[in-house]
């Protein structure tokens, strides 16, 4: 089996493409995060499947993502 990786708030930003503020709201929202000590600092950090189905339940709320989906689906050019 895989070892659980780990994202704090910078490198999950960086995993999915968006910005760290972004992530944040998402622990907001109820996405399940922990802690962990890094260099001595307590920093709250997610298991990367956590983030990505969380990721993955935004694009699918998301007008825009839908509609660029339409786009493609359709053979129009998207951009």
């Amino acid at each position: 089996m895989a070892a659980v990786k780990w994202h704090t708030y910078k490198t999950a930003a960086k995993r999915v493409g968006r910005a760290e503020r972004t992530i944040r709201h998402w622990r907001l929202q109820g996405m399940p995060m922990g802690w962990q000590t890094i260099d001595g600092q307590r920093t709250r950090v997610v298991r990367e499947d956590i983030l990505l189905r969380h990721f993955r339940l935004h694009l699918a709320q998301s007008p825009i993502h839908q509609q660029r989906m339409r786009a493609l689906r359709a053979g129009r050019a998207v951009s």
